[in-house]
């Protein structure tokens, strides 16, 4: 058998989804045959790989490709327009005796969309405001006075507005409040696994004024407030320009009007 028959084979399983197709496959593929996918993970041994091909379930394929030679083997692309994603792609490798040793699964890029205006919604914000209490703490990324990317926790971010966040920092004269004076560009991370990720881009700035700074470290958790009894730190607003992500197993595509 030749690696061409072999996809073929896999081919005409994944087309047609019938156990016979999957049954023939299996003459096709490697003793110790590996695949890797998205969501499915990994499987090895023609058994485990049949099964986890068999649960690809691919509907609305409005097109195939392939098999096709490149470089790093032979693929098969299936084509879903108007999905979530716009298609799958499996890259195999073969064995010298032309039987599929690797299955490399993936999804097909989606083309860039418009992002649609800017607005964190109330789910957002419920994600944002408990995420300390959750125990998925958020990330902010900003860069230092001395110009080198930096990551912290964030255990005070909040919601404040439609458009922007918060954030309260313990101490007025280091880290991010005098950072944010050279460079404003921040990122934000939230990430629950099994339930979304946001990443929030945007300017920050401290913001002096007494009813922001009592607004902001009042929606602080709890441990946060404690951790700054004298409310000695300073309020630091996050002015958002763009939103990406998903949640609630929506896409989240969102940017600020010029």
């Amino acid at each position: 058998m030749d690696k061409h028959e072999s996809a073929n084979k896999l081919l005409a399983a994944l087309k047609t989804g019938t156990p016979e197709a999957f049954d023939a496959v299996a003459s096709a593929l490697a003793p110790n045959v590996f695949m890797m996918a998205p969501v499915r993970g990994e499987a090895t041994g023609p058994q485990a790989v049949i099964q986890n091909l068999e649960a690809a379930h691919l509907e609305g394929v409005a097109e195939w490709e392939g098999p096709t030679e490149e470089p790093r083997g032979v693929r098969i692309t299936a084509k879903t327009p108007g999905g979530q994603f716009p298609g799958m792609t499996w890259l195999m490798t073969f064995d010298p005796q032309g039987q599929i040793a690797q299955v490399l699964e993936s999804r097909l890029r989606a083309a860039p969309s418009k992002p649609d205006p800017l607005r964190i919604t109330e789910a957002m914000a419920t994600a944002v405001n408990g995420a300390m209490d959750n125990g998925t703490p958020i990330v902010l990324g900003y860069v230092n006075e001395e110009g080198q990317p930096r990551l912290s926790f964030r255990g005070t971010t909040q919601a404040y507005s439609e458009d922007q966040l918060a954030v309260w920092a313990r101490y007025e004269d280091a880290g991010l409040p005098t950072a944010i004076q050279k460079n404003p560009h921040v990122s934000v991370v939230y990430y629950a696994r099994g339930s979304g990720n946001l990443i929030f881009e945007g300017r920050a700035h401290v913001d002096s004024n007494p009813t922001v700074r009592d607004h902001v470290f009042d929606h602080s958790p709890v441990v946060e407030q404690r951790a700054d009894p004298e409310r000695r730190g300073v309020a630091i607003i996050i002015d958002v320009d763009k939103v990406t992500g998903r949640l609630g197993g929506e896409r989240v595509n969102m940017a600020r009007r010029a």
